[in-house]
């Protein structure tokens, strides 16, 4: 049993430095396919033995994932927001600090969550009978952040163009339909913008030393309580709690950002297994499928997982200490004009493969709004209307 679960840990890890490092891989997608190969999987791992395969190669995931949102632009649902501060400081030749943030907030506040477990289980039952009828204070925290703007009819309009978007494209029956609508108002936007604004990446430098400050204790503090309040609801997740959490800080920099998107990326992941044990639904697709294999899992199978993820994670930053070098050269060397109408057409390639050209129209028409956010210098943010406002009219009116 101890080795096949060493095995499995260390194939999964595997899988997720490939999904991890792949633009436009999800691993929903990856745990879908496991899933279809459930009977030829069952005949070299046992059931708990393929879920471990699948939380495993889930966490990897989260921490590789970071490295080519901020080098490369391609977004998923979890780091989306990851790409404007992480391009900011790219440019400016601290890619390298903005992915440690990030791992260093990811790291955090997996550890911070594990303590917390105890609490969790015991107030999850309670918060999803309560807060369940109350979704609909969602459309406040959009409005807040409209408002905090100073082009408000901009914000306005991104966040309605983004919501008729977003909910036009989650009605269609298209697979992967994430794919298209965040690769455009994210991925394809922000690259688009690097290719025609003449974007020249600098030399990256060598991280310095990142020291916990009292605000990084409130950023972890609000990182894992919006991404549990997120976990109670289904469709939402990492980017709603992101945009949560934002709201309860005047101004963040762009390194607070991502050291709280981090965070949220990561715990939301882990909280996936908390909600699967406690109320028997996992927000997560990846951890959805692993649950399949899990079944009703006890308190005691549950502590023996999060250690597992404990153990992936240290194992998942120093594969980024590993790695990260490599992508430095990448962009230090490679002709980023280049480099972005690569990615631009891995994620095109992507799309139509899996969303077919009814995706490439979400993707093109992403692609304007999110362009249209960048000219119109409001926050990109904005956009993740297009998951908020649909499943809160969803909750309102079904």
């Amino acid at each position: 049993m101890l080795i096949e679960i060493v095995i499995a840990i260390f194939l999964g890890t595997f899988i997720g430095i490939f999904t991890g490092l792949t633009p436009g891989l999800h691993i929903n997608l990856v745990a879908a396919i496991a899933l279809s190969f459930a009977p030829a999987l069952l005949n070299y791992f046992s059931p708990f033995g393929i879920a471990i395969i699948l939380i495993s190669m889930s966490i990897t995931h989260v921490f590789l994932d970071i490295i080519p949102s901020i080098f490369l632009g391609a977004p998923d649902s979890e780091t989306a927001l990851m790409i404007l501060p992480g391009h900011r400081l790219l440019l400016q030749g601290e890619g390298y600090e903005a992915v440690f943030i990030s791992v260093y907030g990811a790291f955090l506040g997996i550890i911070l969550l594990i303590l917390l477990f105890p609490l969790f289980i015991f107030i999850f039952p309670l918060f999803f009978q309560f807060f369940s009828k109350f979704i609909f204070l969602l459309l406040i925290v959009v409005l807040i952040l409209v408002l905090r703007e100073e082009r408000k009819l901009w914000a306005f309009s991104i966040v309605a163009l983004a919501s008729i978007l977003g909910y036009i494209t989650l009605k269609l029956p298209i697979k992967e339909p994430l794919l298209p609508l965040l690769g455009g108002l994210f991925g394809a936007s922000t690259l688009f913008m690097s290719i025609f604004s003449k974007v020249r990446v600098p030399k990256q430098q060598k991280m310095g030393e990142i020291n916990l400050e009292k605000e990084n204790v409130l950023l972890l503090g609000s990182g894992i309580f919006s991404a549990g309040f997120m976990n109670l609801f289904p469709g939402l997740g990492p980017a709603q709690a992101a945009i949560m959490s934002s709201s309860f800080f005047k101004k963040l920099t762009p390194r607070n950002y991502l050291f709280l998107i981090g965070c949220i990326n990561a715990v939301s992941m882990l909280m996936a297994l908390i909600t699967l044990y406690t109320i028997s639904k996992a927000r997560n697709g990846s951890i959805a499928v692993a649950g399949i294999f899990l079944g009703k899992i006890g308190f005691n199978e549950l502590v023996f997982i999060l250690i597992i993820a404990l153990v992936v994670s240290c194992l998942a930053v120093i594969l980024v200490i590993r790695l990260i070098p490599i992508f430095i050269l990448l962009v230090s060397y490679v002709n980023y004009q280049k480099l972005c109408f690569g990615i631009l057409f891995i994620i095109i390639f992507f799309v139509i493969l899996f969303s077919g050209l009814v995706g490439l129209v979400i993707l093109v028409t992403g692609t304007f709004i999110g362009i249209t956010a960048h000219l119109a210098r409001v926050g990109k943010h904005h956009a993740m209307s297009c998951l908020i406002i649909p499943i809160v009219i969803s909750y309102i009116l079904f």
